[in-house]
């Protein structure tokens, strides 16, 4: 199958994402034809909508903690509908 349509998540602070910029050109670099989506913290939008391989930004949703389960079943929605062939996940995992 083709990559036509990538994502690469990083949902976090400005610093760790711009520490993800040389994955996120990896990623370009490996499939040039692919358009190349970016889910990023919402502040961080105006920025990395400057990027010239990057053909989308979307922010994640904000909000409490409270009902991160409606927020959560949103953005699967939203992803879904774009229908990504390939999708890297960079944030850290809690523990």
């Amino acid at each position: 199958m083709a990559v036509q349509r990538m994502l690469f998540a990083r949902t976090d602070r400005l610093g760790e994402t711009l520490l993800n910029l040389p994955a996120i050109a990896a990623l370009n670099a490996s499939f040039p034809s692919a358009s190349l989506t970016l889910l990023v913290h919402p502040d961080l939008v105006p920025l990395l909508s400057r990027l010239p391989m990057v053909e989308r930004v979307m922010a994640y949703p904000p909000g409490s903690r409270g009902l991160w389960w409606m927020r959560a079943v949103r953005l699967a929605r939203r992803l879904r509908a774009q229908r990504f062939d390939l999708a890297v996940i960079s944030n850290p995992v809690k523990e």
